[in-house]
């Protein structure tokens, strides 16, 4: 999300953070980031978020879901639209993702 403001700053691009460009991916009404979590390291400019990273979670992949297995995240049986990955799956069934151990993508 540009732009954003972040400890008073605003941003129109990525900015670094620990070395890795990070971006906004939700803020408030005055576009300060909300929160520790709303935001996600970067790639190619924030066009997409590394590995489908999403503010301090990270997706697991492969992951396995009704059968089928992702590497990347996926929109199958979304309610919001939005892609989504698992943050945790059963090693033992396949990396089937456990029920409830999900989070949205921001691309």
């Amino acid at each position: 999300i540009f732009p954003f403001k972040y400890d008073g700053i605003t941003y129109d691009e990525h900015t670094p953070k620990d070395s890795k460009p990070w971006c906004a991916t939700e803020v408030d009404s005055d576009t300060e980031v909300d929160s520790d979590c709303d935001w996600g390291e970067c790639a190619d400019g924030c066009s997409g978020i590394v590995g489908c990273k999403t503010g301090w979670v990270e997706c697991m992949f492969p992951f396995k879901y009704k059968g089928n297995t992702y590497d990347k995240c996926t929109t199958k049986d979304s309610e919001s639209e939005l892609p989504w990955c698992a943050t945790e799956v059963d090693e033992g069934d396949e990396n089937q993702v456990i029920e409830g151990e999900w989070v949205d993508c921001f691309d």
